[in-house]
């Protein structure tokens, strides 16, 4: 059985971050197949009512650990197969759950210029937007900018077993945020 440590951030409380944390590792074991288990350590530095990054830090903080531990890299090429993106396609992420803090409407505005430069550039917005009135919006302002054939969109809750693919298919993580004081998406990336 391994081991390893991960200093996360933040939970709303140690109830939910033991639960978080073992589903993460039961899922991570469940997709890989992989026999064993893990005794894993979880160190938090922010307090308790911080308010960002809950339970998600802590799943991905296990699942990055566990990745690296178990050596499972899903590979650029496997991903990009699963998802059926072709491998010479530039691809930018934008995931998690999409609220107007994270700006996304500022990544829309700025993708014009993104593919003037790069043609061959796809943004994948992967998450669960707020409601409909939100996510049409963001359609409308996609459409309006002429970017719909460069933007794919996998609406709804990704689960934990569905994660990896979507960061092993991109080029780059964008966040572009207006504010956060933590994100379970930086450690992900990373």
């Amino acid at each position: 059985m391994g081991s390893f440590s991960c200093n996360l951030f933040f939970i709303s409380s140690p109830t939910l971050a033991v639960a978080v944390a073992v589903k993460a590792a039961m899922l991570f074991f469940e997709y890989t197949g992989i026999q064993g288990g893990a005794h894993i350590h979880i160190k938090k530095t922010v307090p308790i009512k911080a308010g960002m990054a809950g339970g998600s830090a802590d799943a991905a903080g296990v699942i990055v650990g566990l990745d690296k531990l178990y050596d499972t890299n899903l590979t650029k090429e496997q991903a990009r197969g699963v998802l059926q993106i072709p491998e010479n396609q530039k691809v930018l992420l934008f995931f998690g759950f999409v609220r107007p803090y994270k700006g996304l409407k500022y990544l829309i505005e700025a993708l014009p210029q993104v593919v003037k430069a790069l043609p061959d550039i796809r943004l994948m917005i992967v998450g669960e937007f707020a409601g409909e009135d939100e996510k049409n919006q963001y359609l409308q302002q996609i459409q309006e900018a002429g970017m719909t054939d460069y933007v794919m969109i996998e609406d709804g809750y990704i689960p934990d077993q569905e994660v990896e693919k979507y960061f092993a298919a991109c080029d780059m993580v964008v966040l572009p945020y207006e504010s956060a004081t933590q994100s379970g998406i930086v450690q992900i990336a990373y």
